[in-house]
Parts: C-alpha cells; structure tokens; sequence
C-alpha cells in the first residue's frame, strides 16, 4: 500500500480498490483461506493508514465508474484470467501493485514470494541435515511450479549434487478436460477429495519408476501436496 509510486505525488492515496477475482466463489477451495488471510491483512492496514479500499471479488467488473474514483489498486490477478486484460489496462492508469501474482512482463510493482529462491533455501536445510539424493514432485504445470522446480535444480548445482532428471517430476500431467491446465485453483470443491486422489496416485506411479536408488528427501510444489504425501 506504500509504493514509491503511489507516493509519487506527494501525498498517500486516499482511495484504493482490492480485487481479488479469485475469491466469491465456491471454486477455488484449495486456496480460499489463504486469499481471505491477504484481503484481511489488506484492509487492517488500510484502515491503519487512513485509508478508503473498496473490495472486489468474483463477481466485481472494473467499470467505469469505479475507475474514475480511484487513486491505486492492489489485486491478484493471473495471467490467463478472464479479467487480466482489464488488469493491465488498469496499470496504465493509476498506480496498481501486484499481489503474489507474477508476470515478469509486466508487472512494475509486485509484492510476494521469490520461488525459487525459496526453494534454494529448502535444499540448504536438507543439505544441512545430511541430505544428498533430494528430488522435487509437482504436478499443475504452472509457471510457480517450473520455478520452483528450477530453484531446486539450481541449490544442487551449487551444492555439487548429481541432479538426476529422474528425480525432478515438475511435468504438466493433470487431465486437460477443458483444453487446458486443470489445477487446485481450478478445480471445483466437490472434486478437491477426487484431485487428492489423483495426486497421490500419481506420486505413487513416479516413486515406484525410480527403482533401488530413492531420493532421502523430497520437495514438494506445494504444502498441501506435501501434505498428501
């Protein structure tokens, strides 16, 4: 909320917008508590600051009339959105910040994790444990993914570890039923127990493909996939 951009003008914006698109719905249920976690972290220190932040979810549009009453936006918006043309057409003309979703393209104000520089930490701490056949499991195919997938392959590179290709299942294996990638954060509630499914059955398939020589540690895309295994 406090950019050197938004502060360019000398003073602090009066009126900002939240749009969180991902949050409204039923889909999405891998994630809603940790989306609902920012949107409250963002109106606290909105209301700390001072500040007037109206809130916009799945079922908000960016109009007009909203547009014309704003000084800055914080949102999280994907590429591949539905509303991330409206998005980026909103950063030519108040200052915006992006919030944990990355488009190195695009994004001049980005708040959130550096993936794979967090995933070279993990490997550190396993290094530091003993560990030395550390191997990575993803499954969605998203770009947070392939970067986090890197991240370890970078870490046992500096470490001076073999990094066998085997050991790296960062792949986009998830079915395509809609003619494109289908993730948690796509995938309807009633289905999260079935994807659950799924994944462990993958996890299985791969474990059991890499013969005598099993990893001793293993780093996951996600928590919740940790979770599952």
């Amino acid at each position: 909320l406090e950019s050197r951009e938004m502060l360019r003008a000398g003073r602090p914006p009066a009126r900002l917008l939240y749009f969180n698109p991902r949050v409204g719905s039923r889909r999405d249920a891998g994630v809603v508590a940790y989306l609902h976690e920012l949107r409250s972290g963002v109106v606290d220190e909105a209301a700390r600051l001072g500040y007037t932040l109206r809130c916009l979810g799945r079922e908000g549009r960016l109009g007009g009339e909203i547009l014309s009453r704003l000084d800055g936006a914080v949102g999280i918006v994907y590429p591949g959105d539905p509303w991330y043309g409206a998005w980026r057409r909103l950063h030519r003309r108040i200052p915006c910040v992006d919030l944990t979703a990355h488009d190195e393209t695009a994004a001049e104000n980005y708040v959130g994790t550096k993936e794979a520089s967090g995933m070279g930490l993990l490997v550190d701490h396993l290094v530091s444990r003993g560990h030395r056949r550390i191997a990575f499991f993803g499954v969605s195919g998203q770009a947070f993914t392939r970067d986090r997938a890197r991240g370890v392959v970078s870490a046992l590179r500096l470490h001076r570890l073999p990094v066998k290709s085997a050991f790296i299942h960062g792949g986009d294996v998830l079915p395509e039923a809609t003619g494109k990638r289908e993730t948690r954060r796509s995938i309807p509630e009633h289905l999260a127990l079935s994807y659950d499914r799924l994944v462990l059955s993958i996890l299985a398939r791969w474990w059991d493909s890499l013969g005598p020589e099993k990893p001793s540690a293993l780093c996951c895309e996600t928590d919740r996939v940790a979770a599952l295994d």
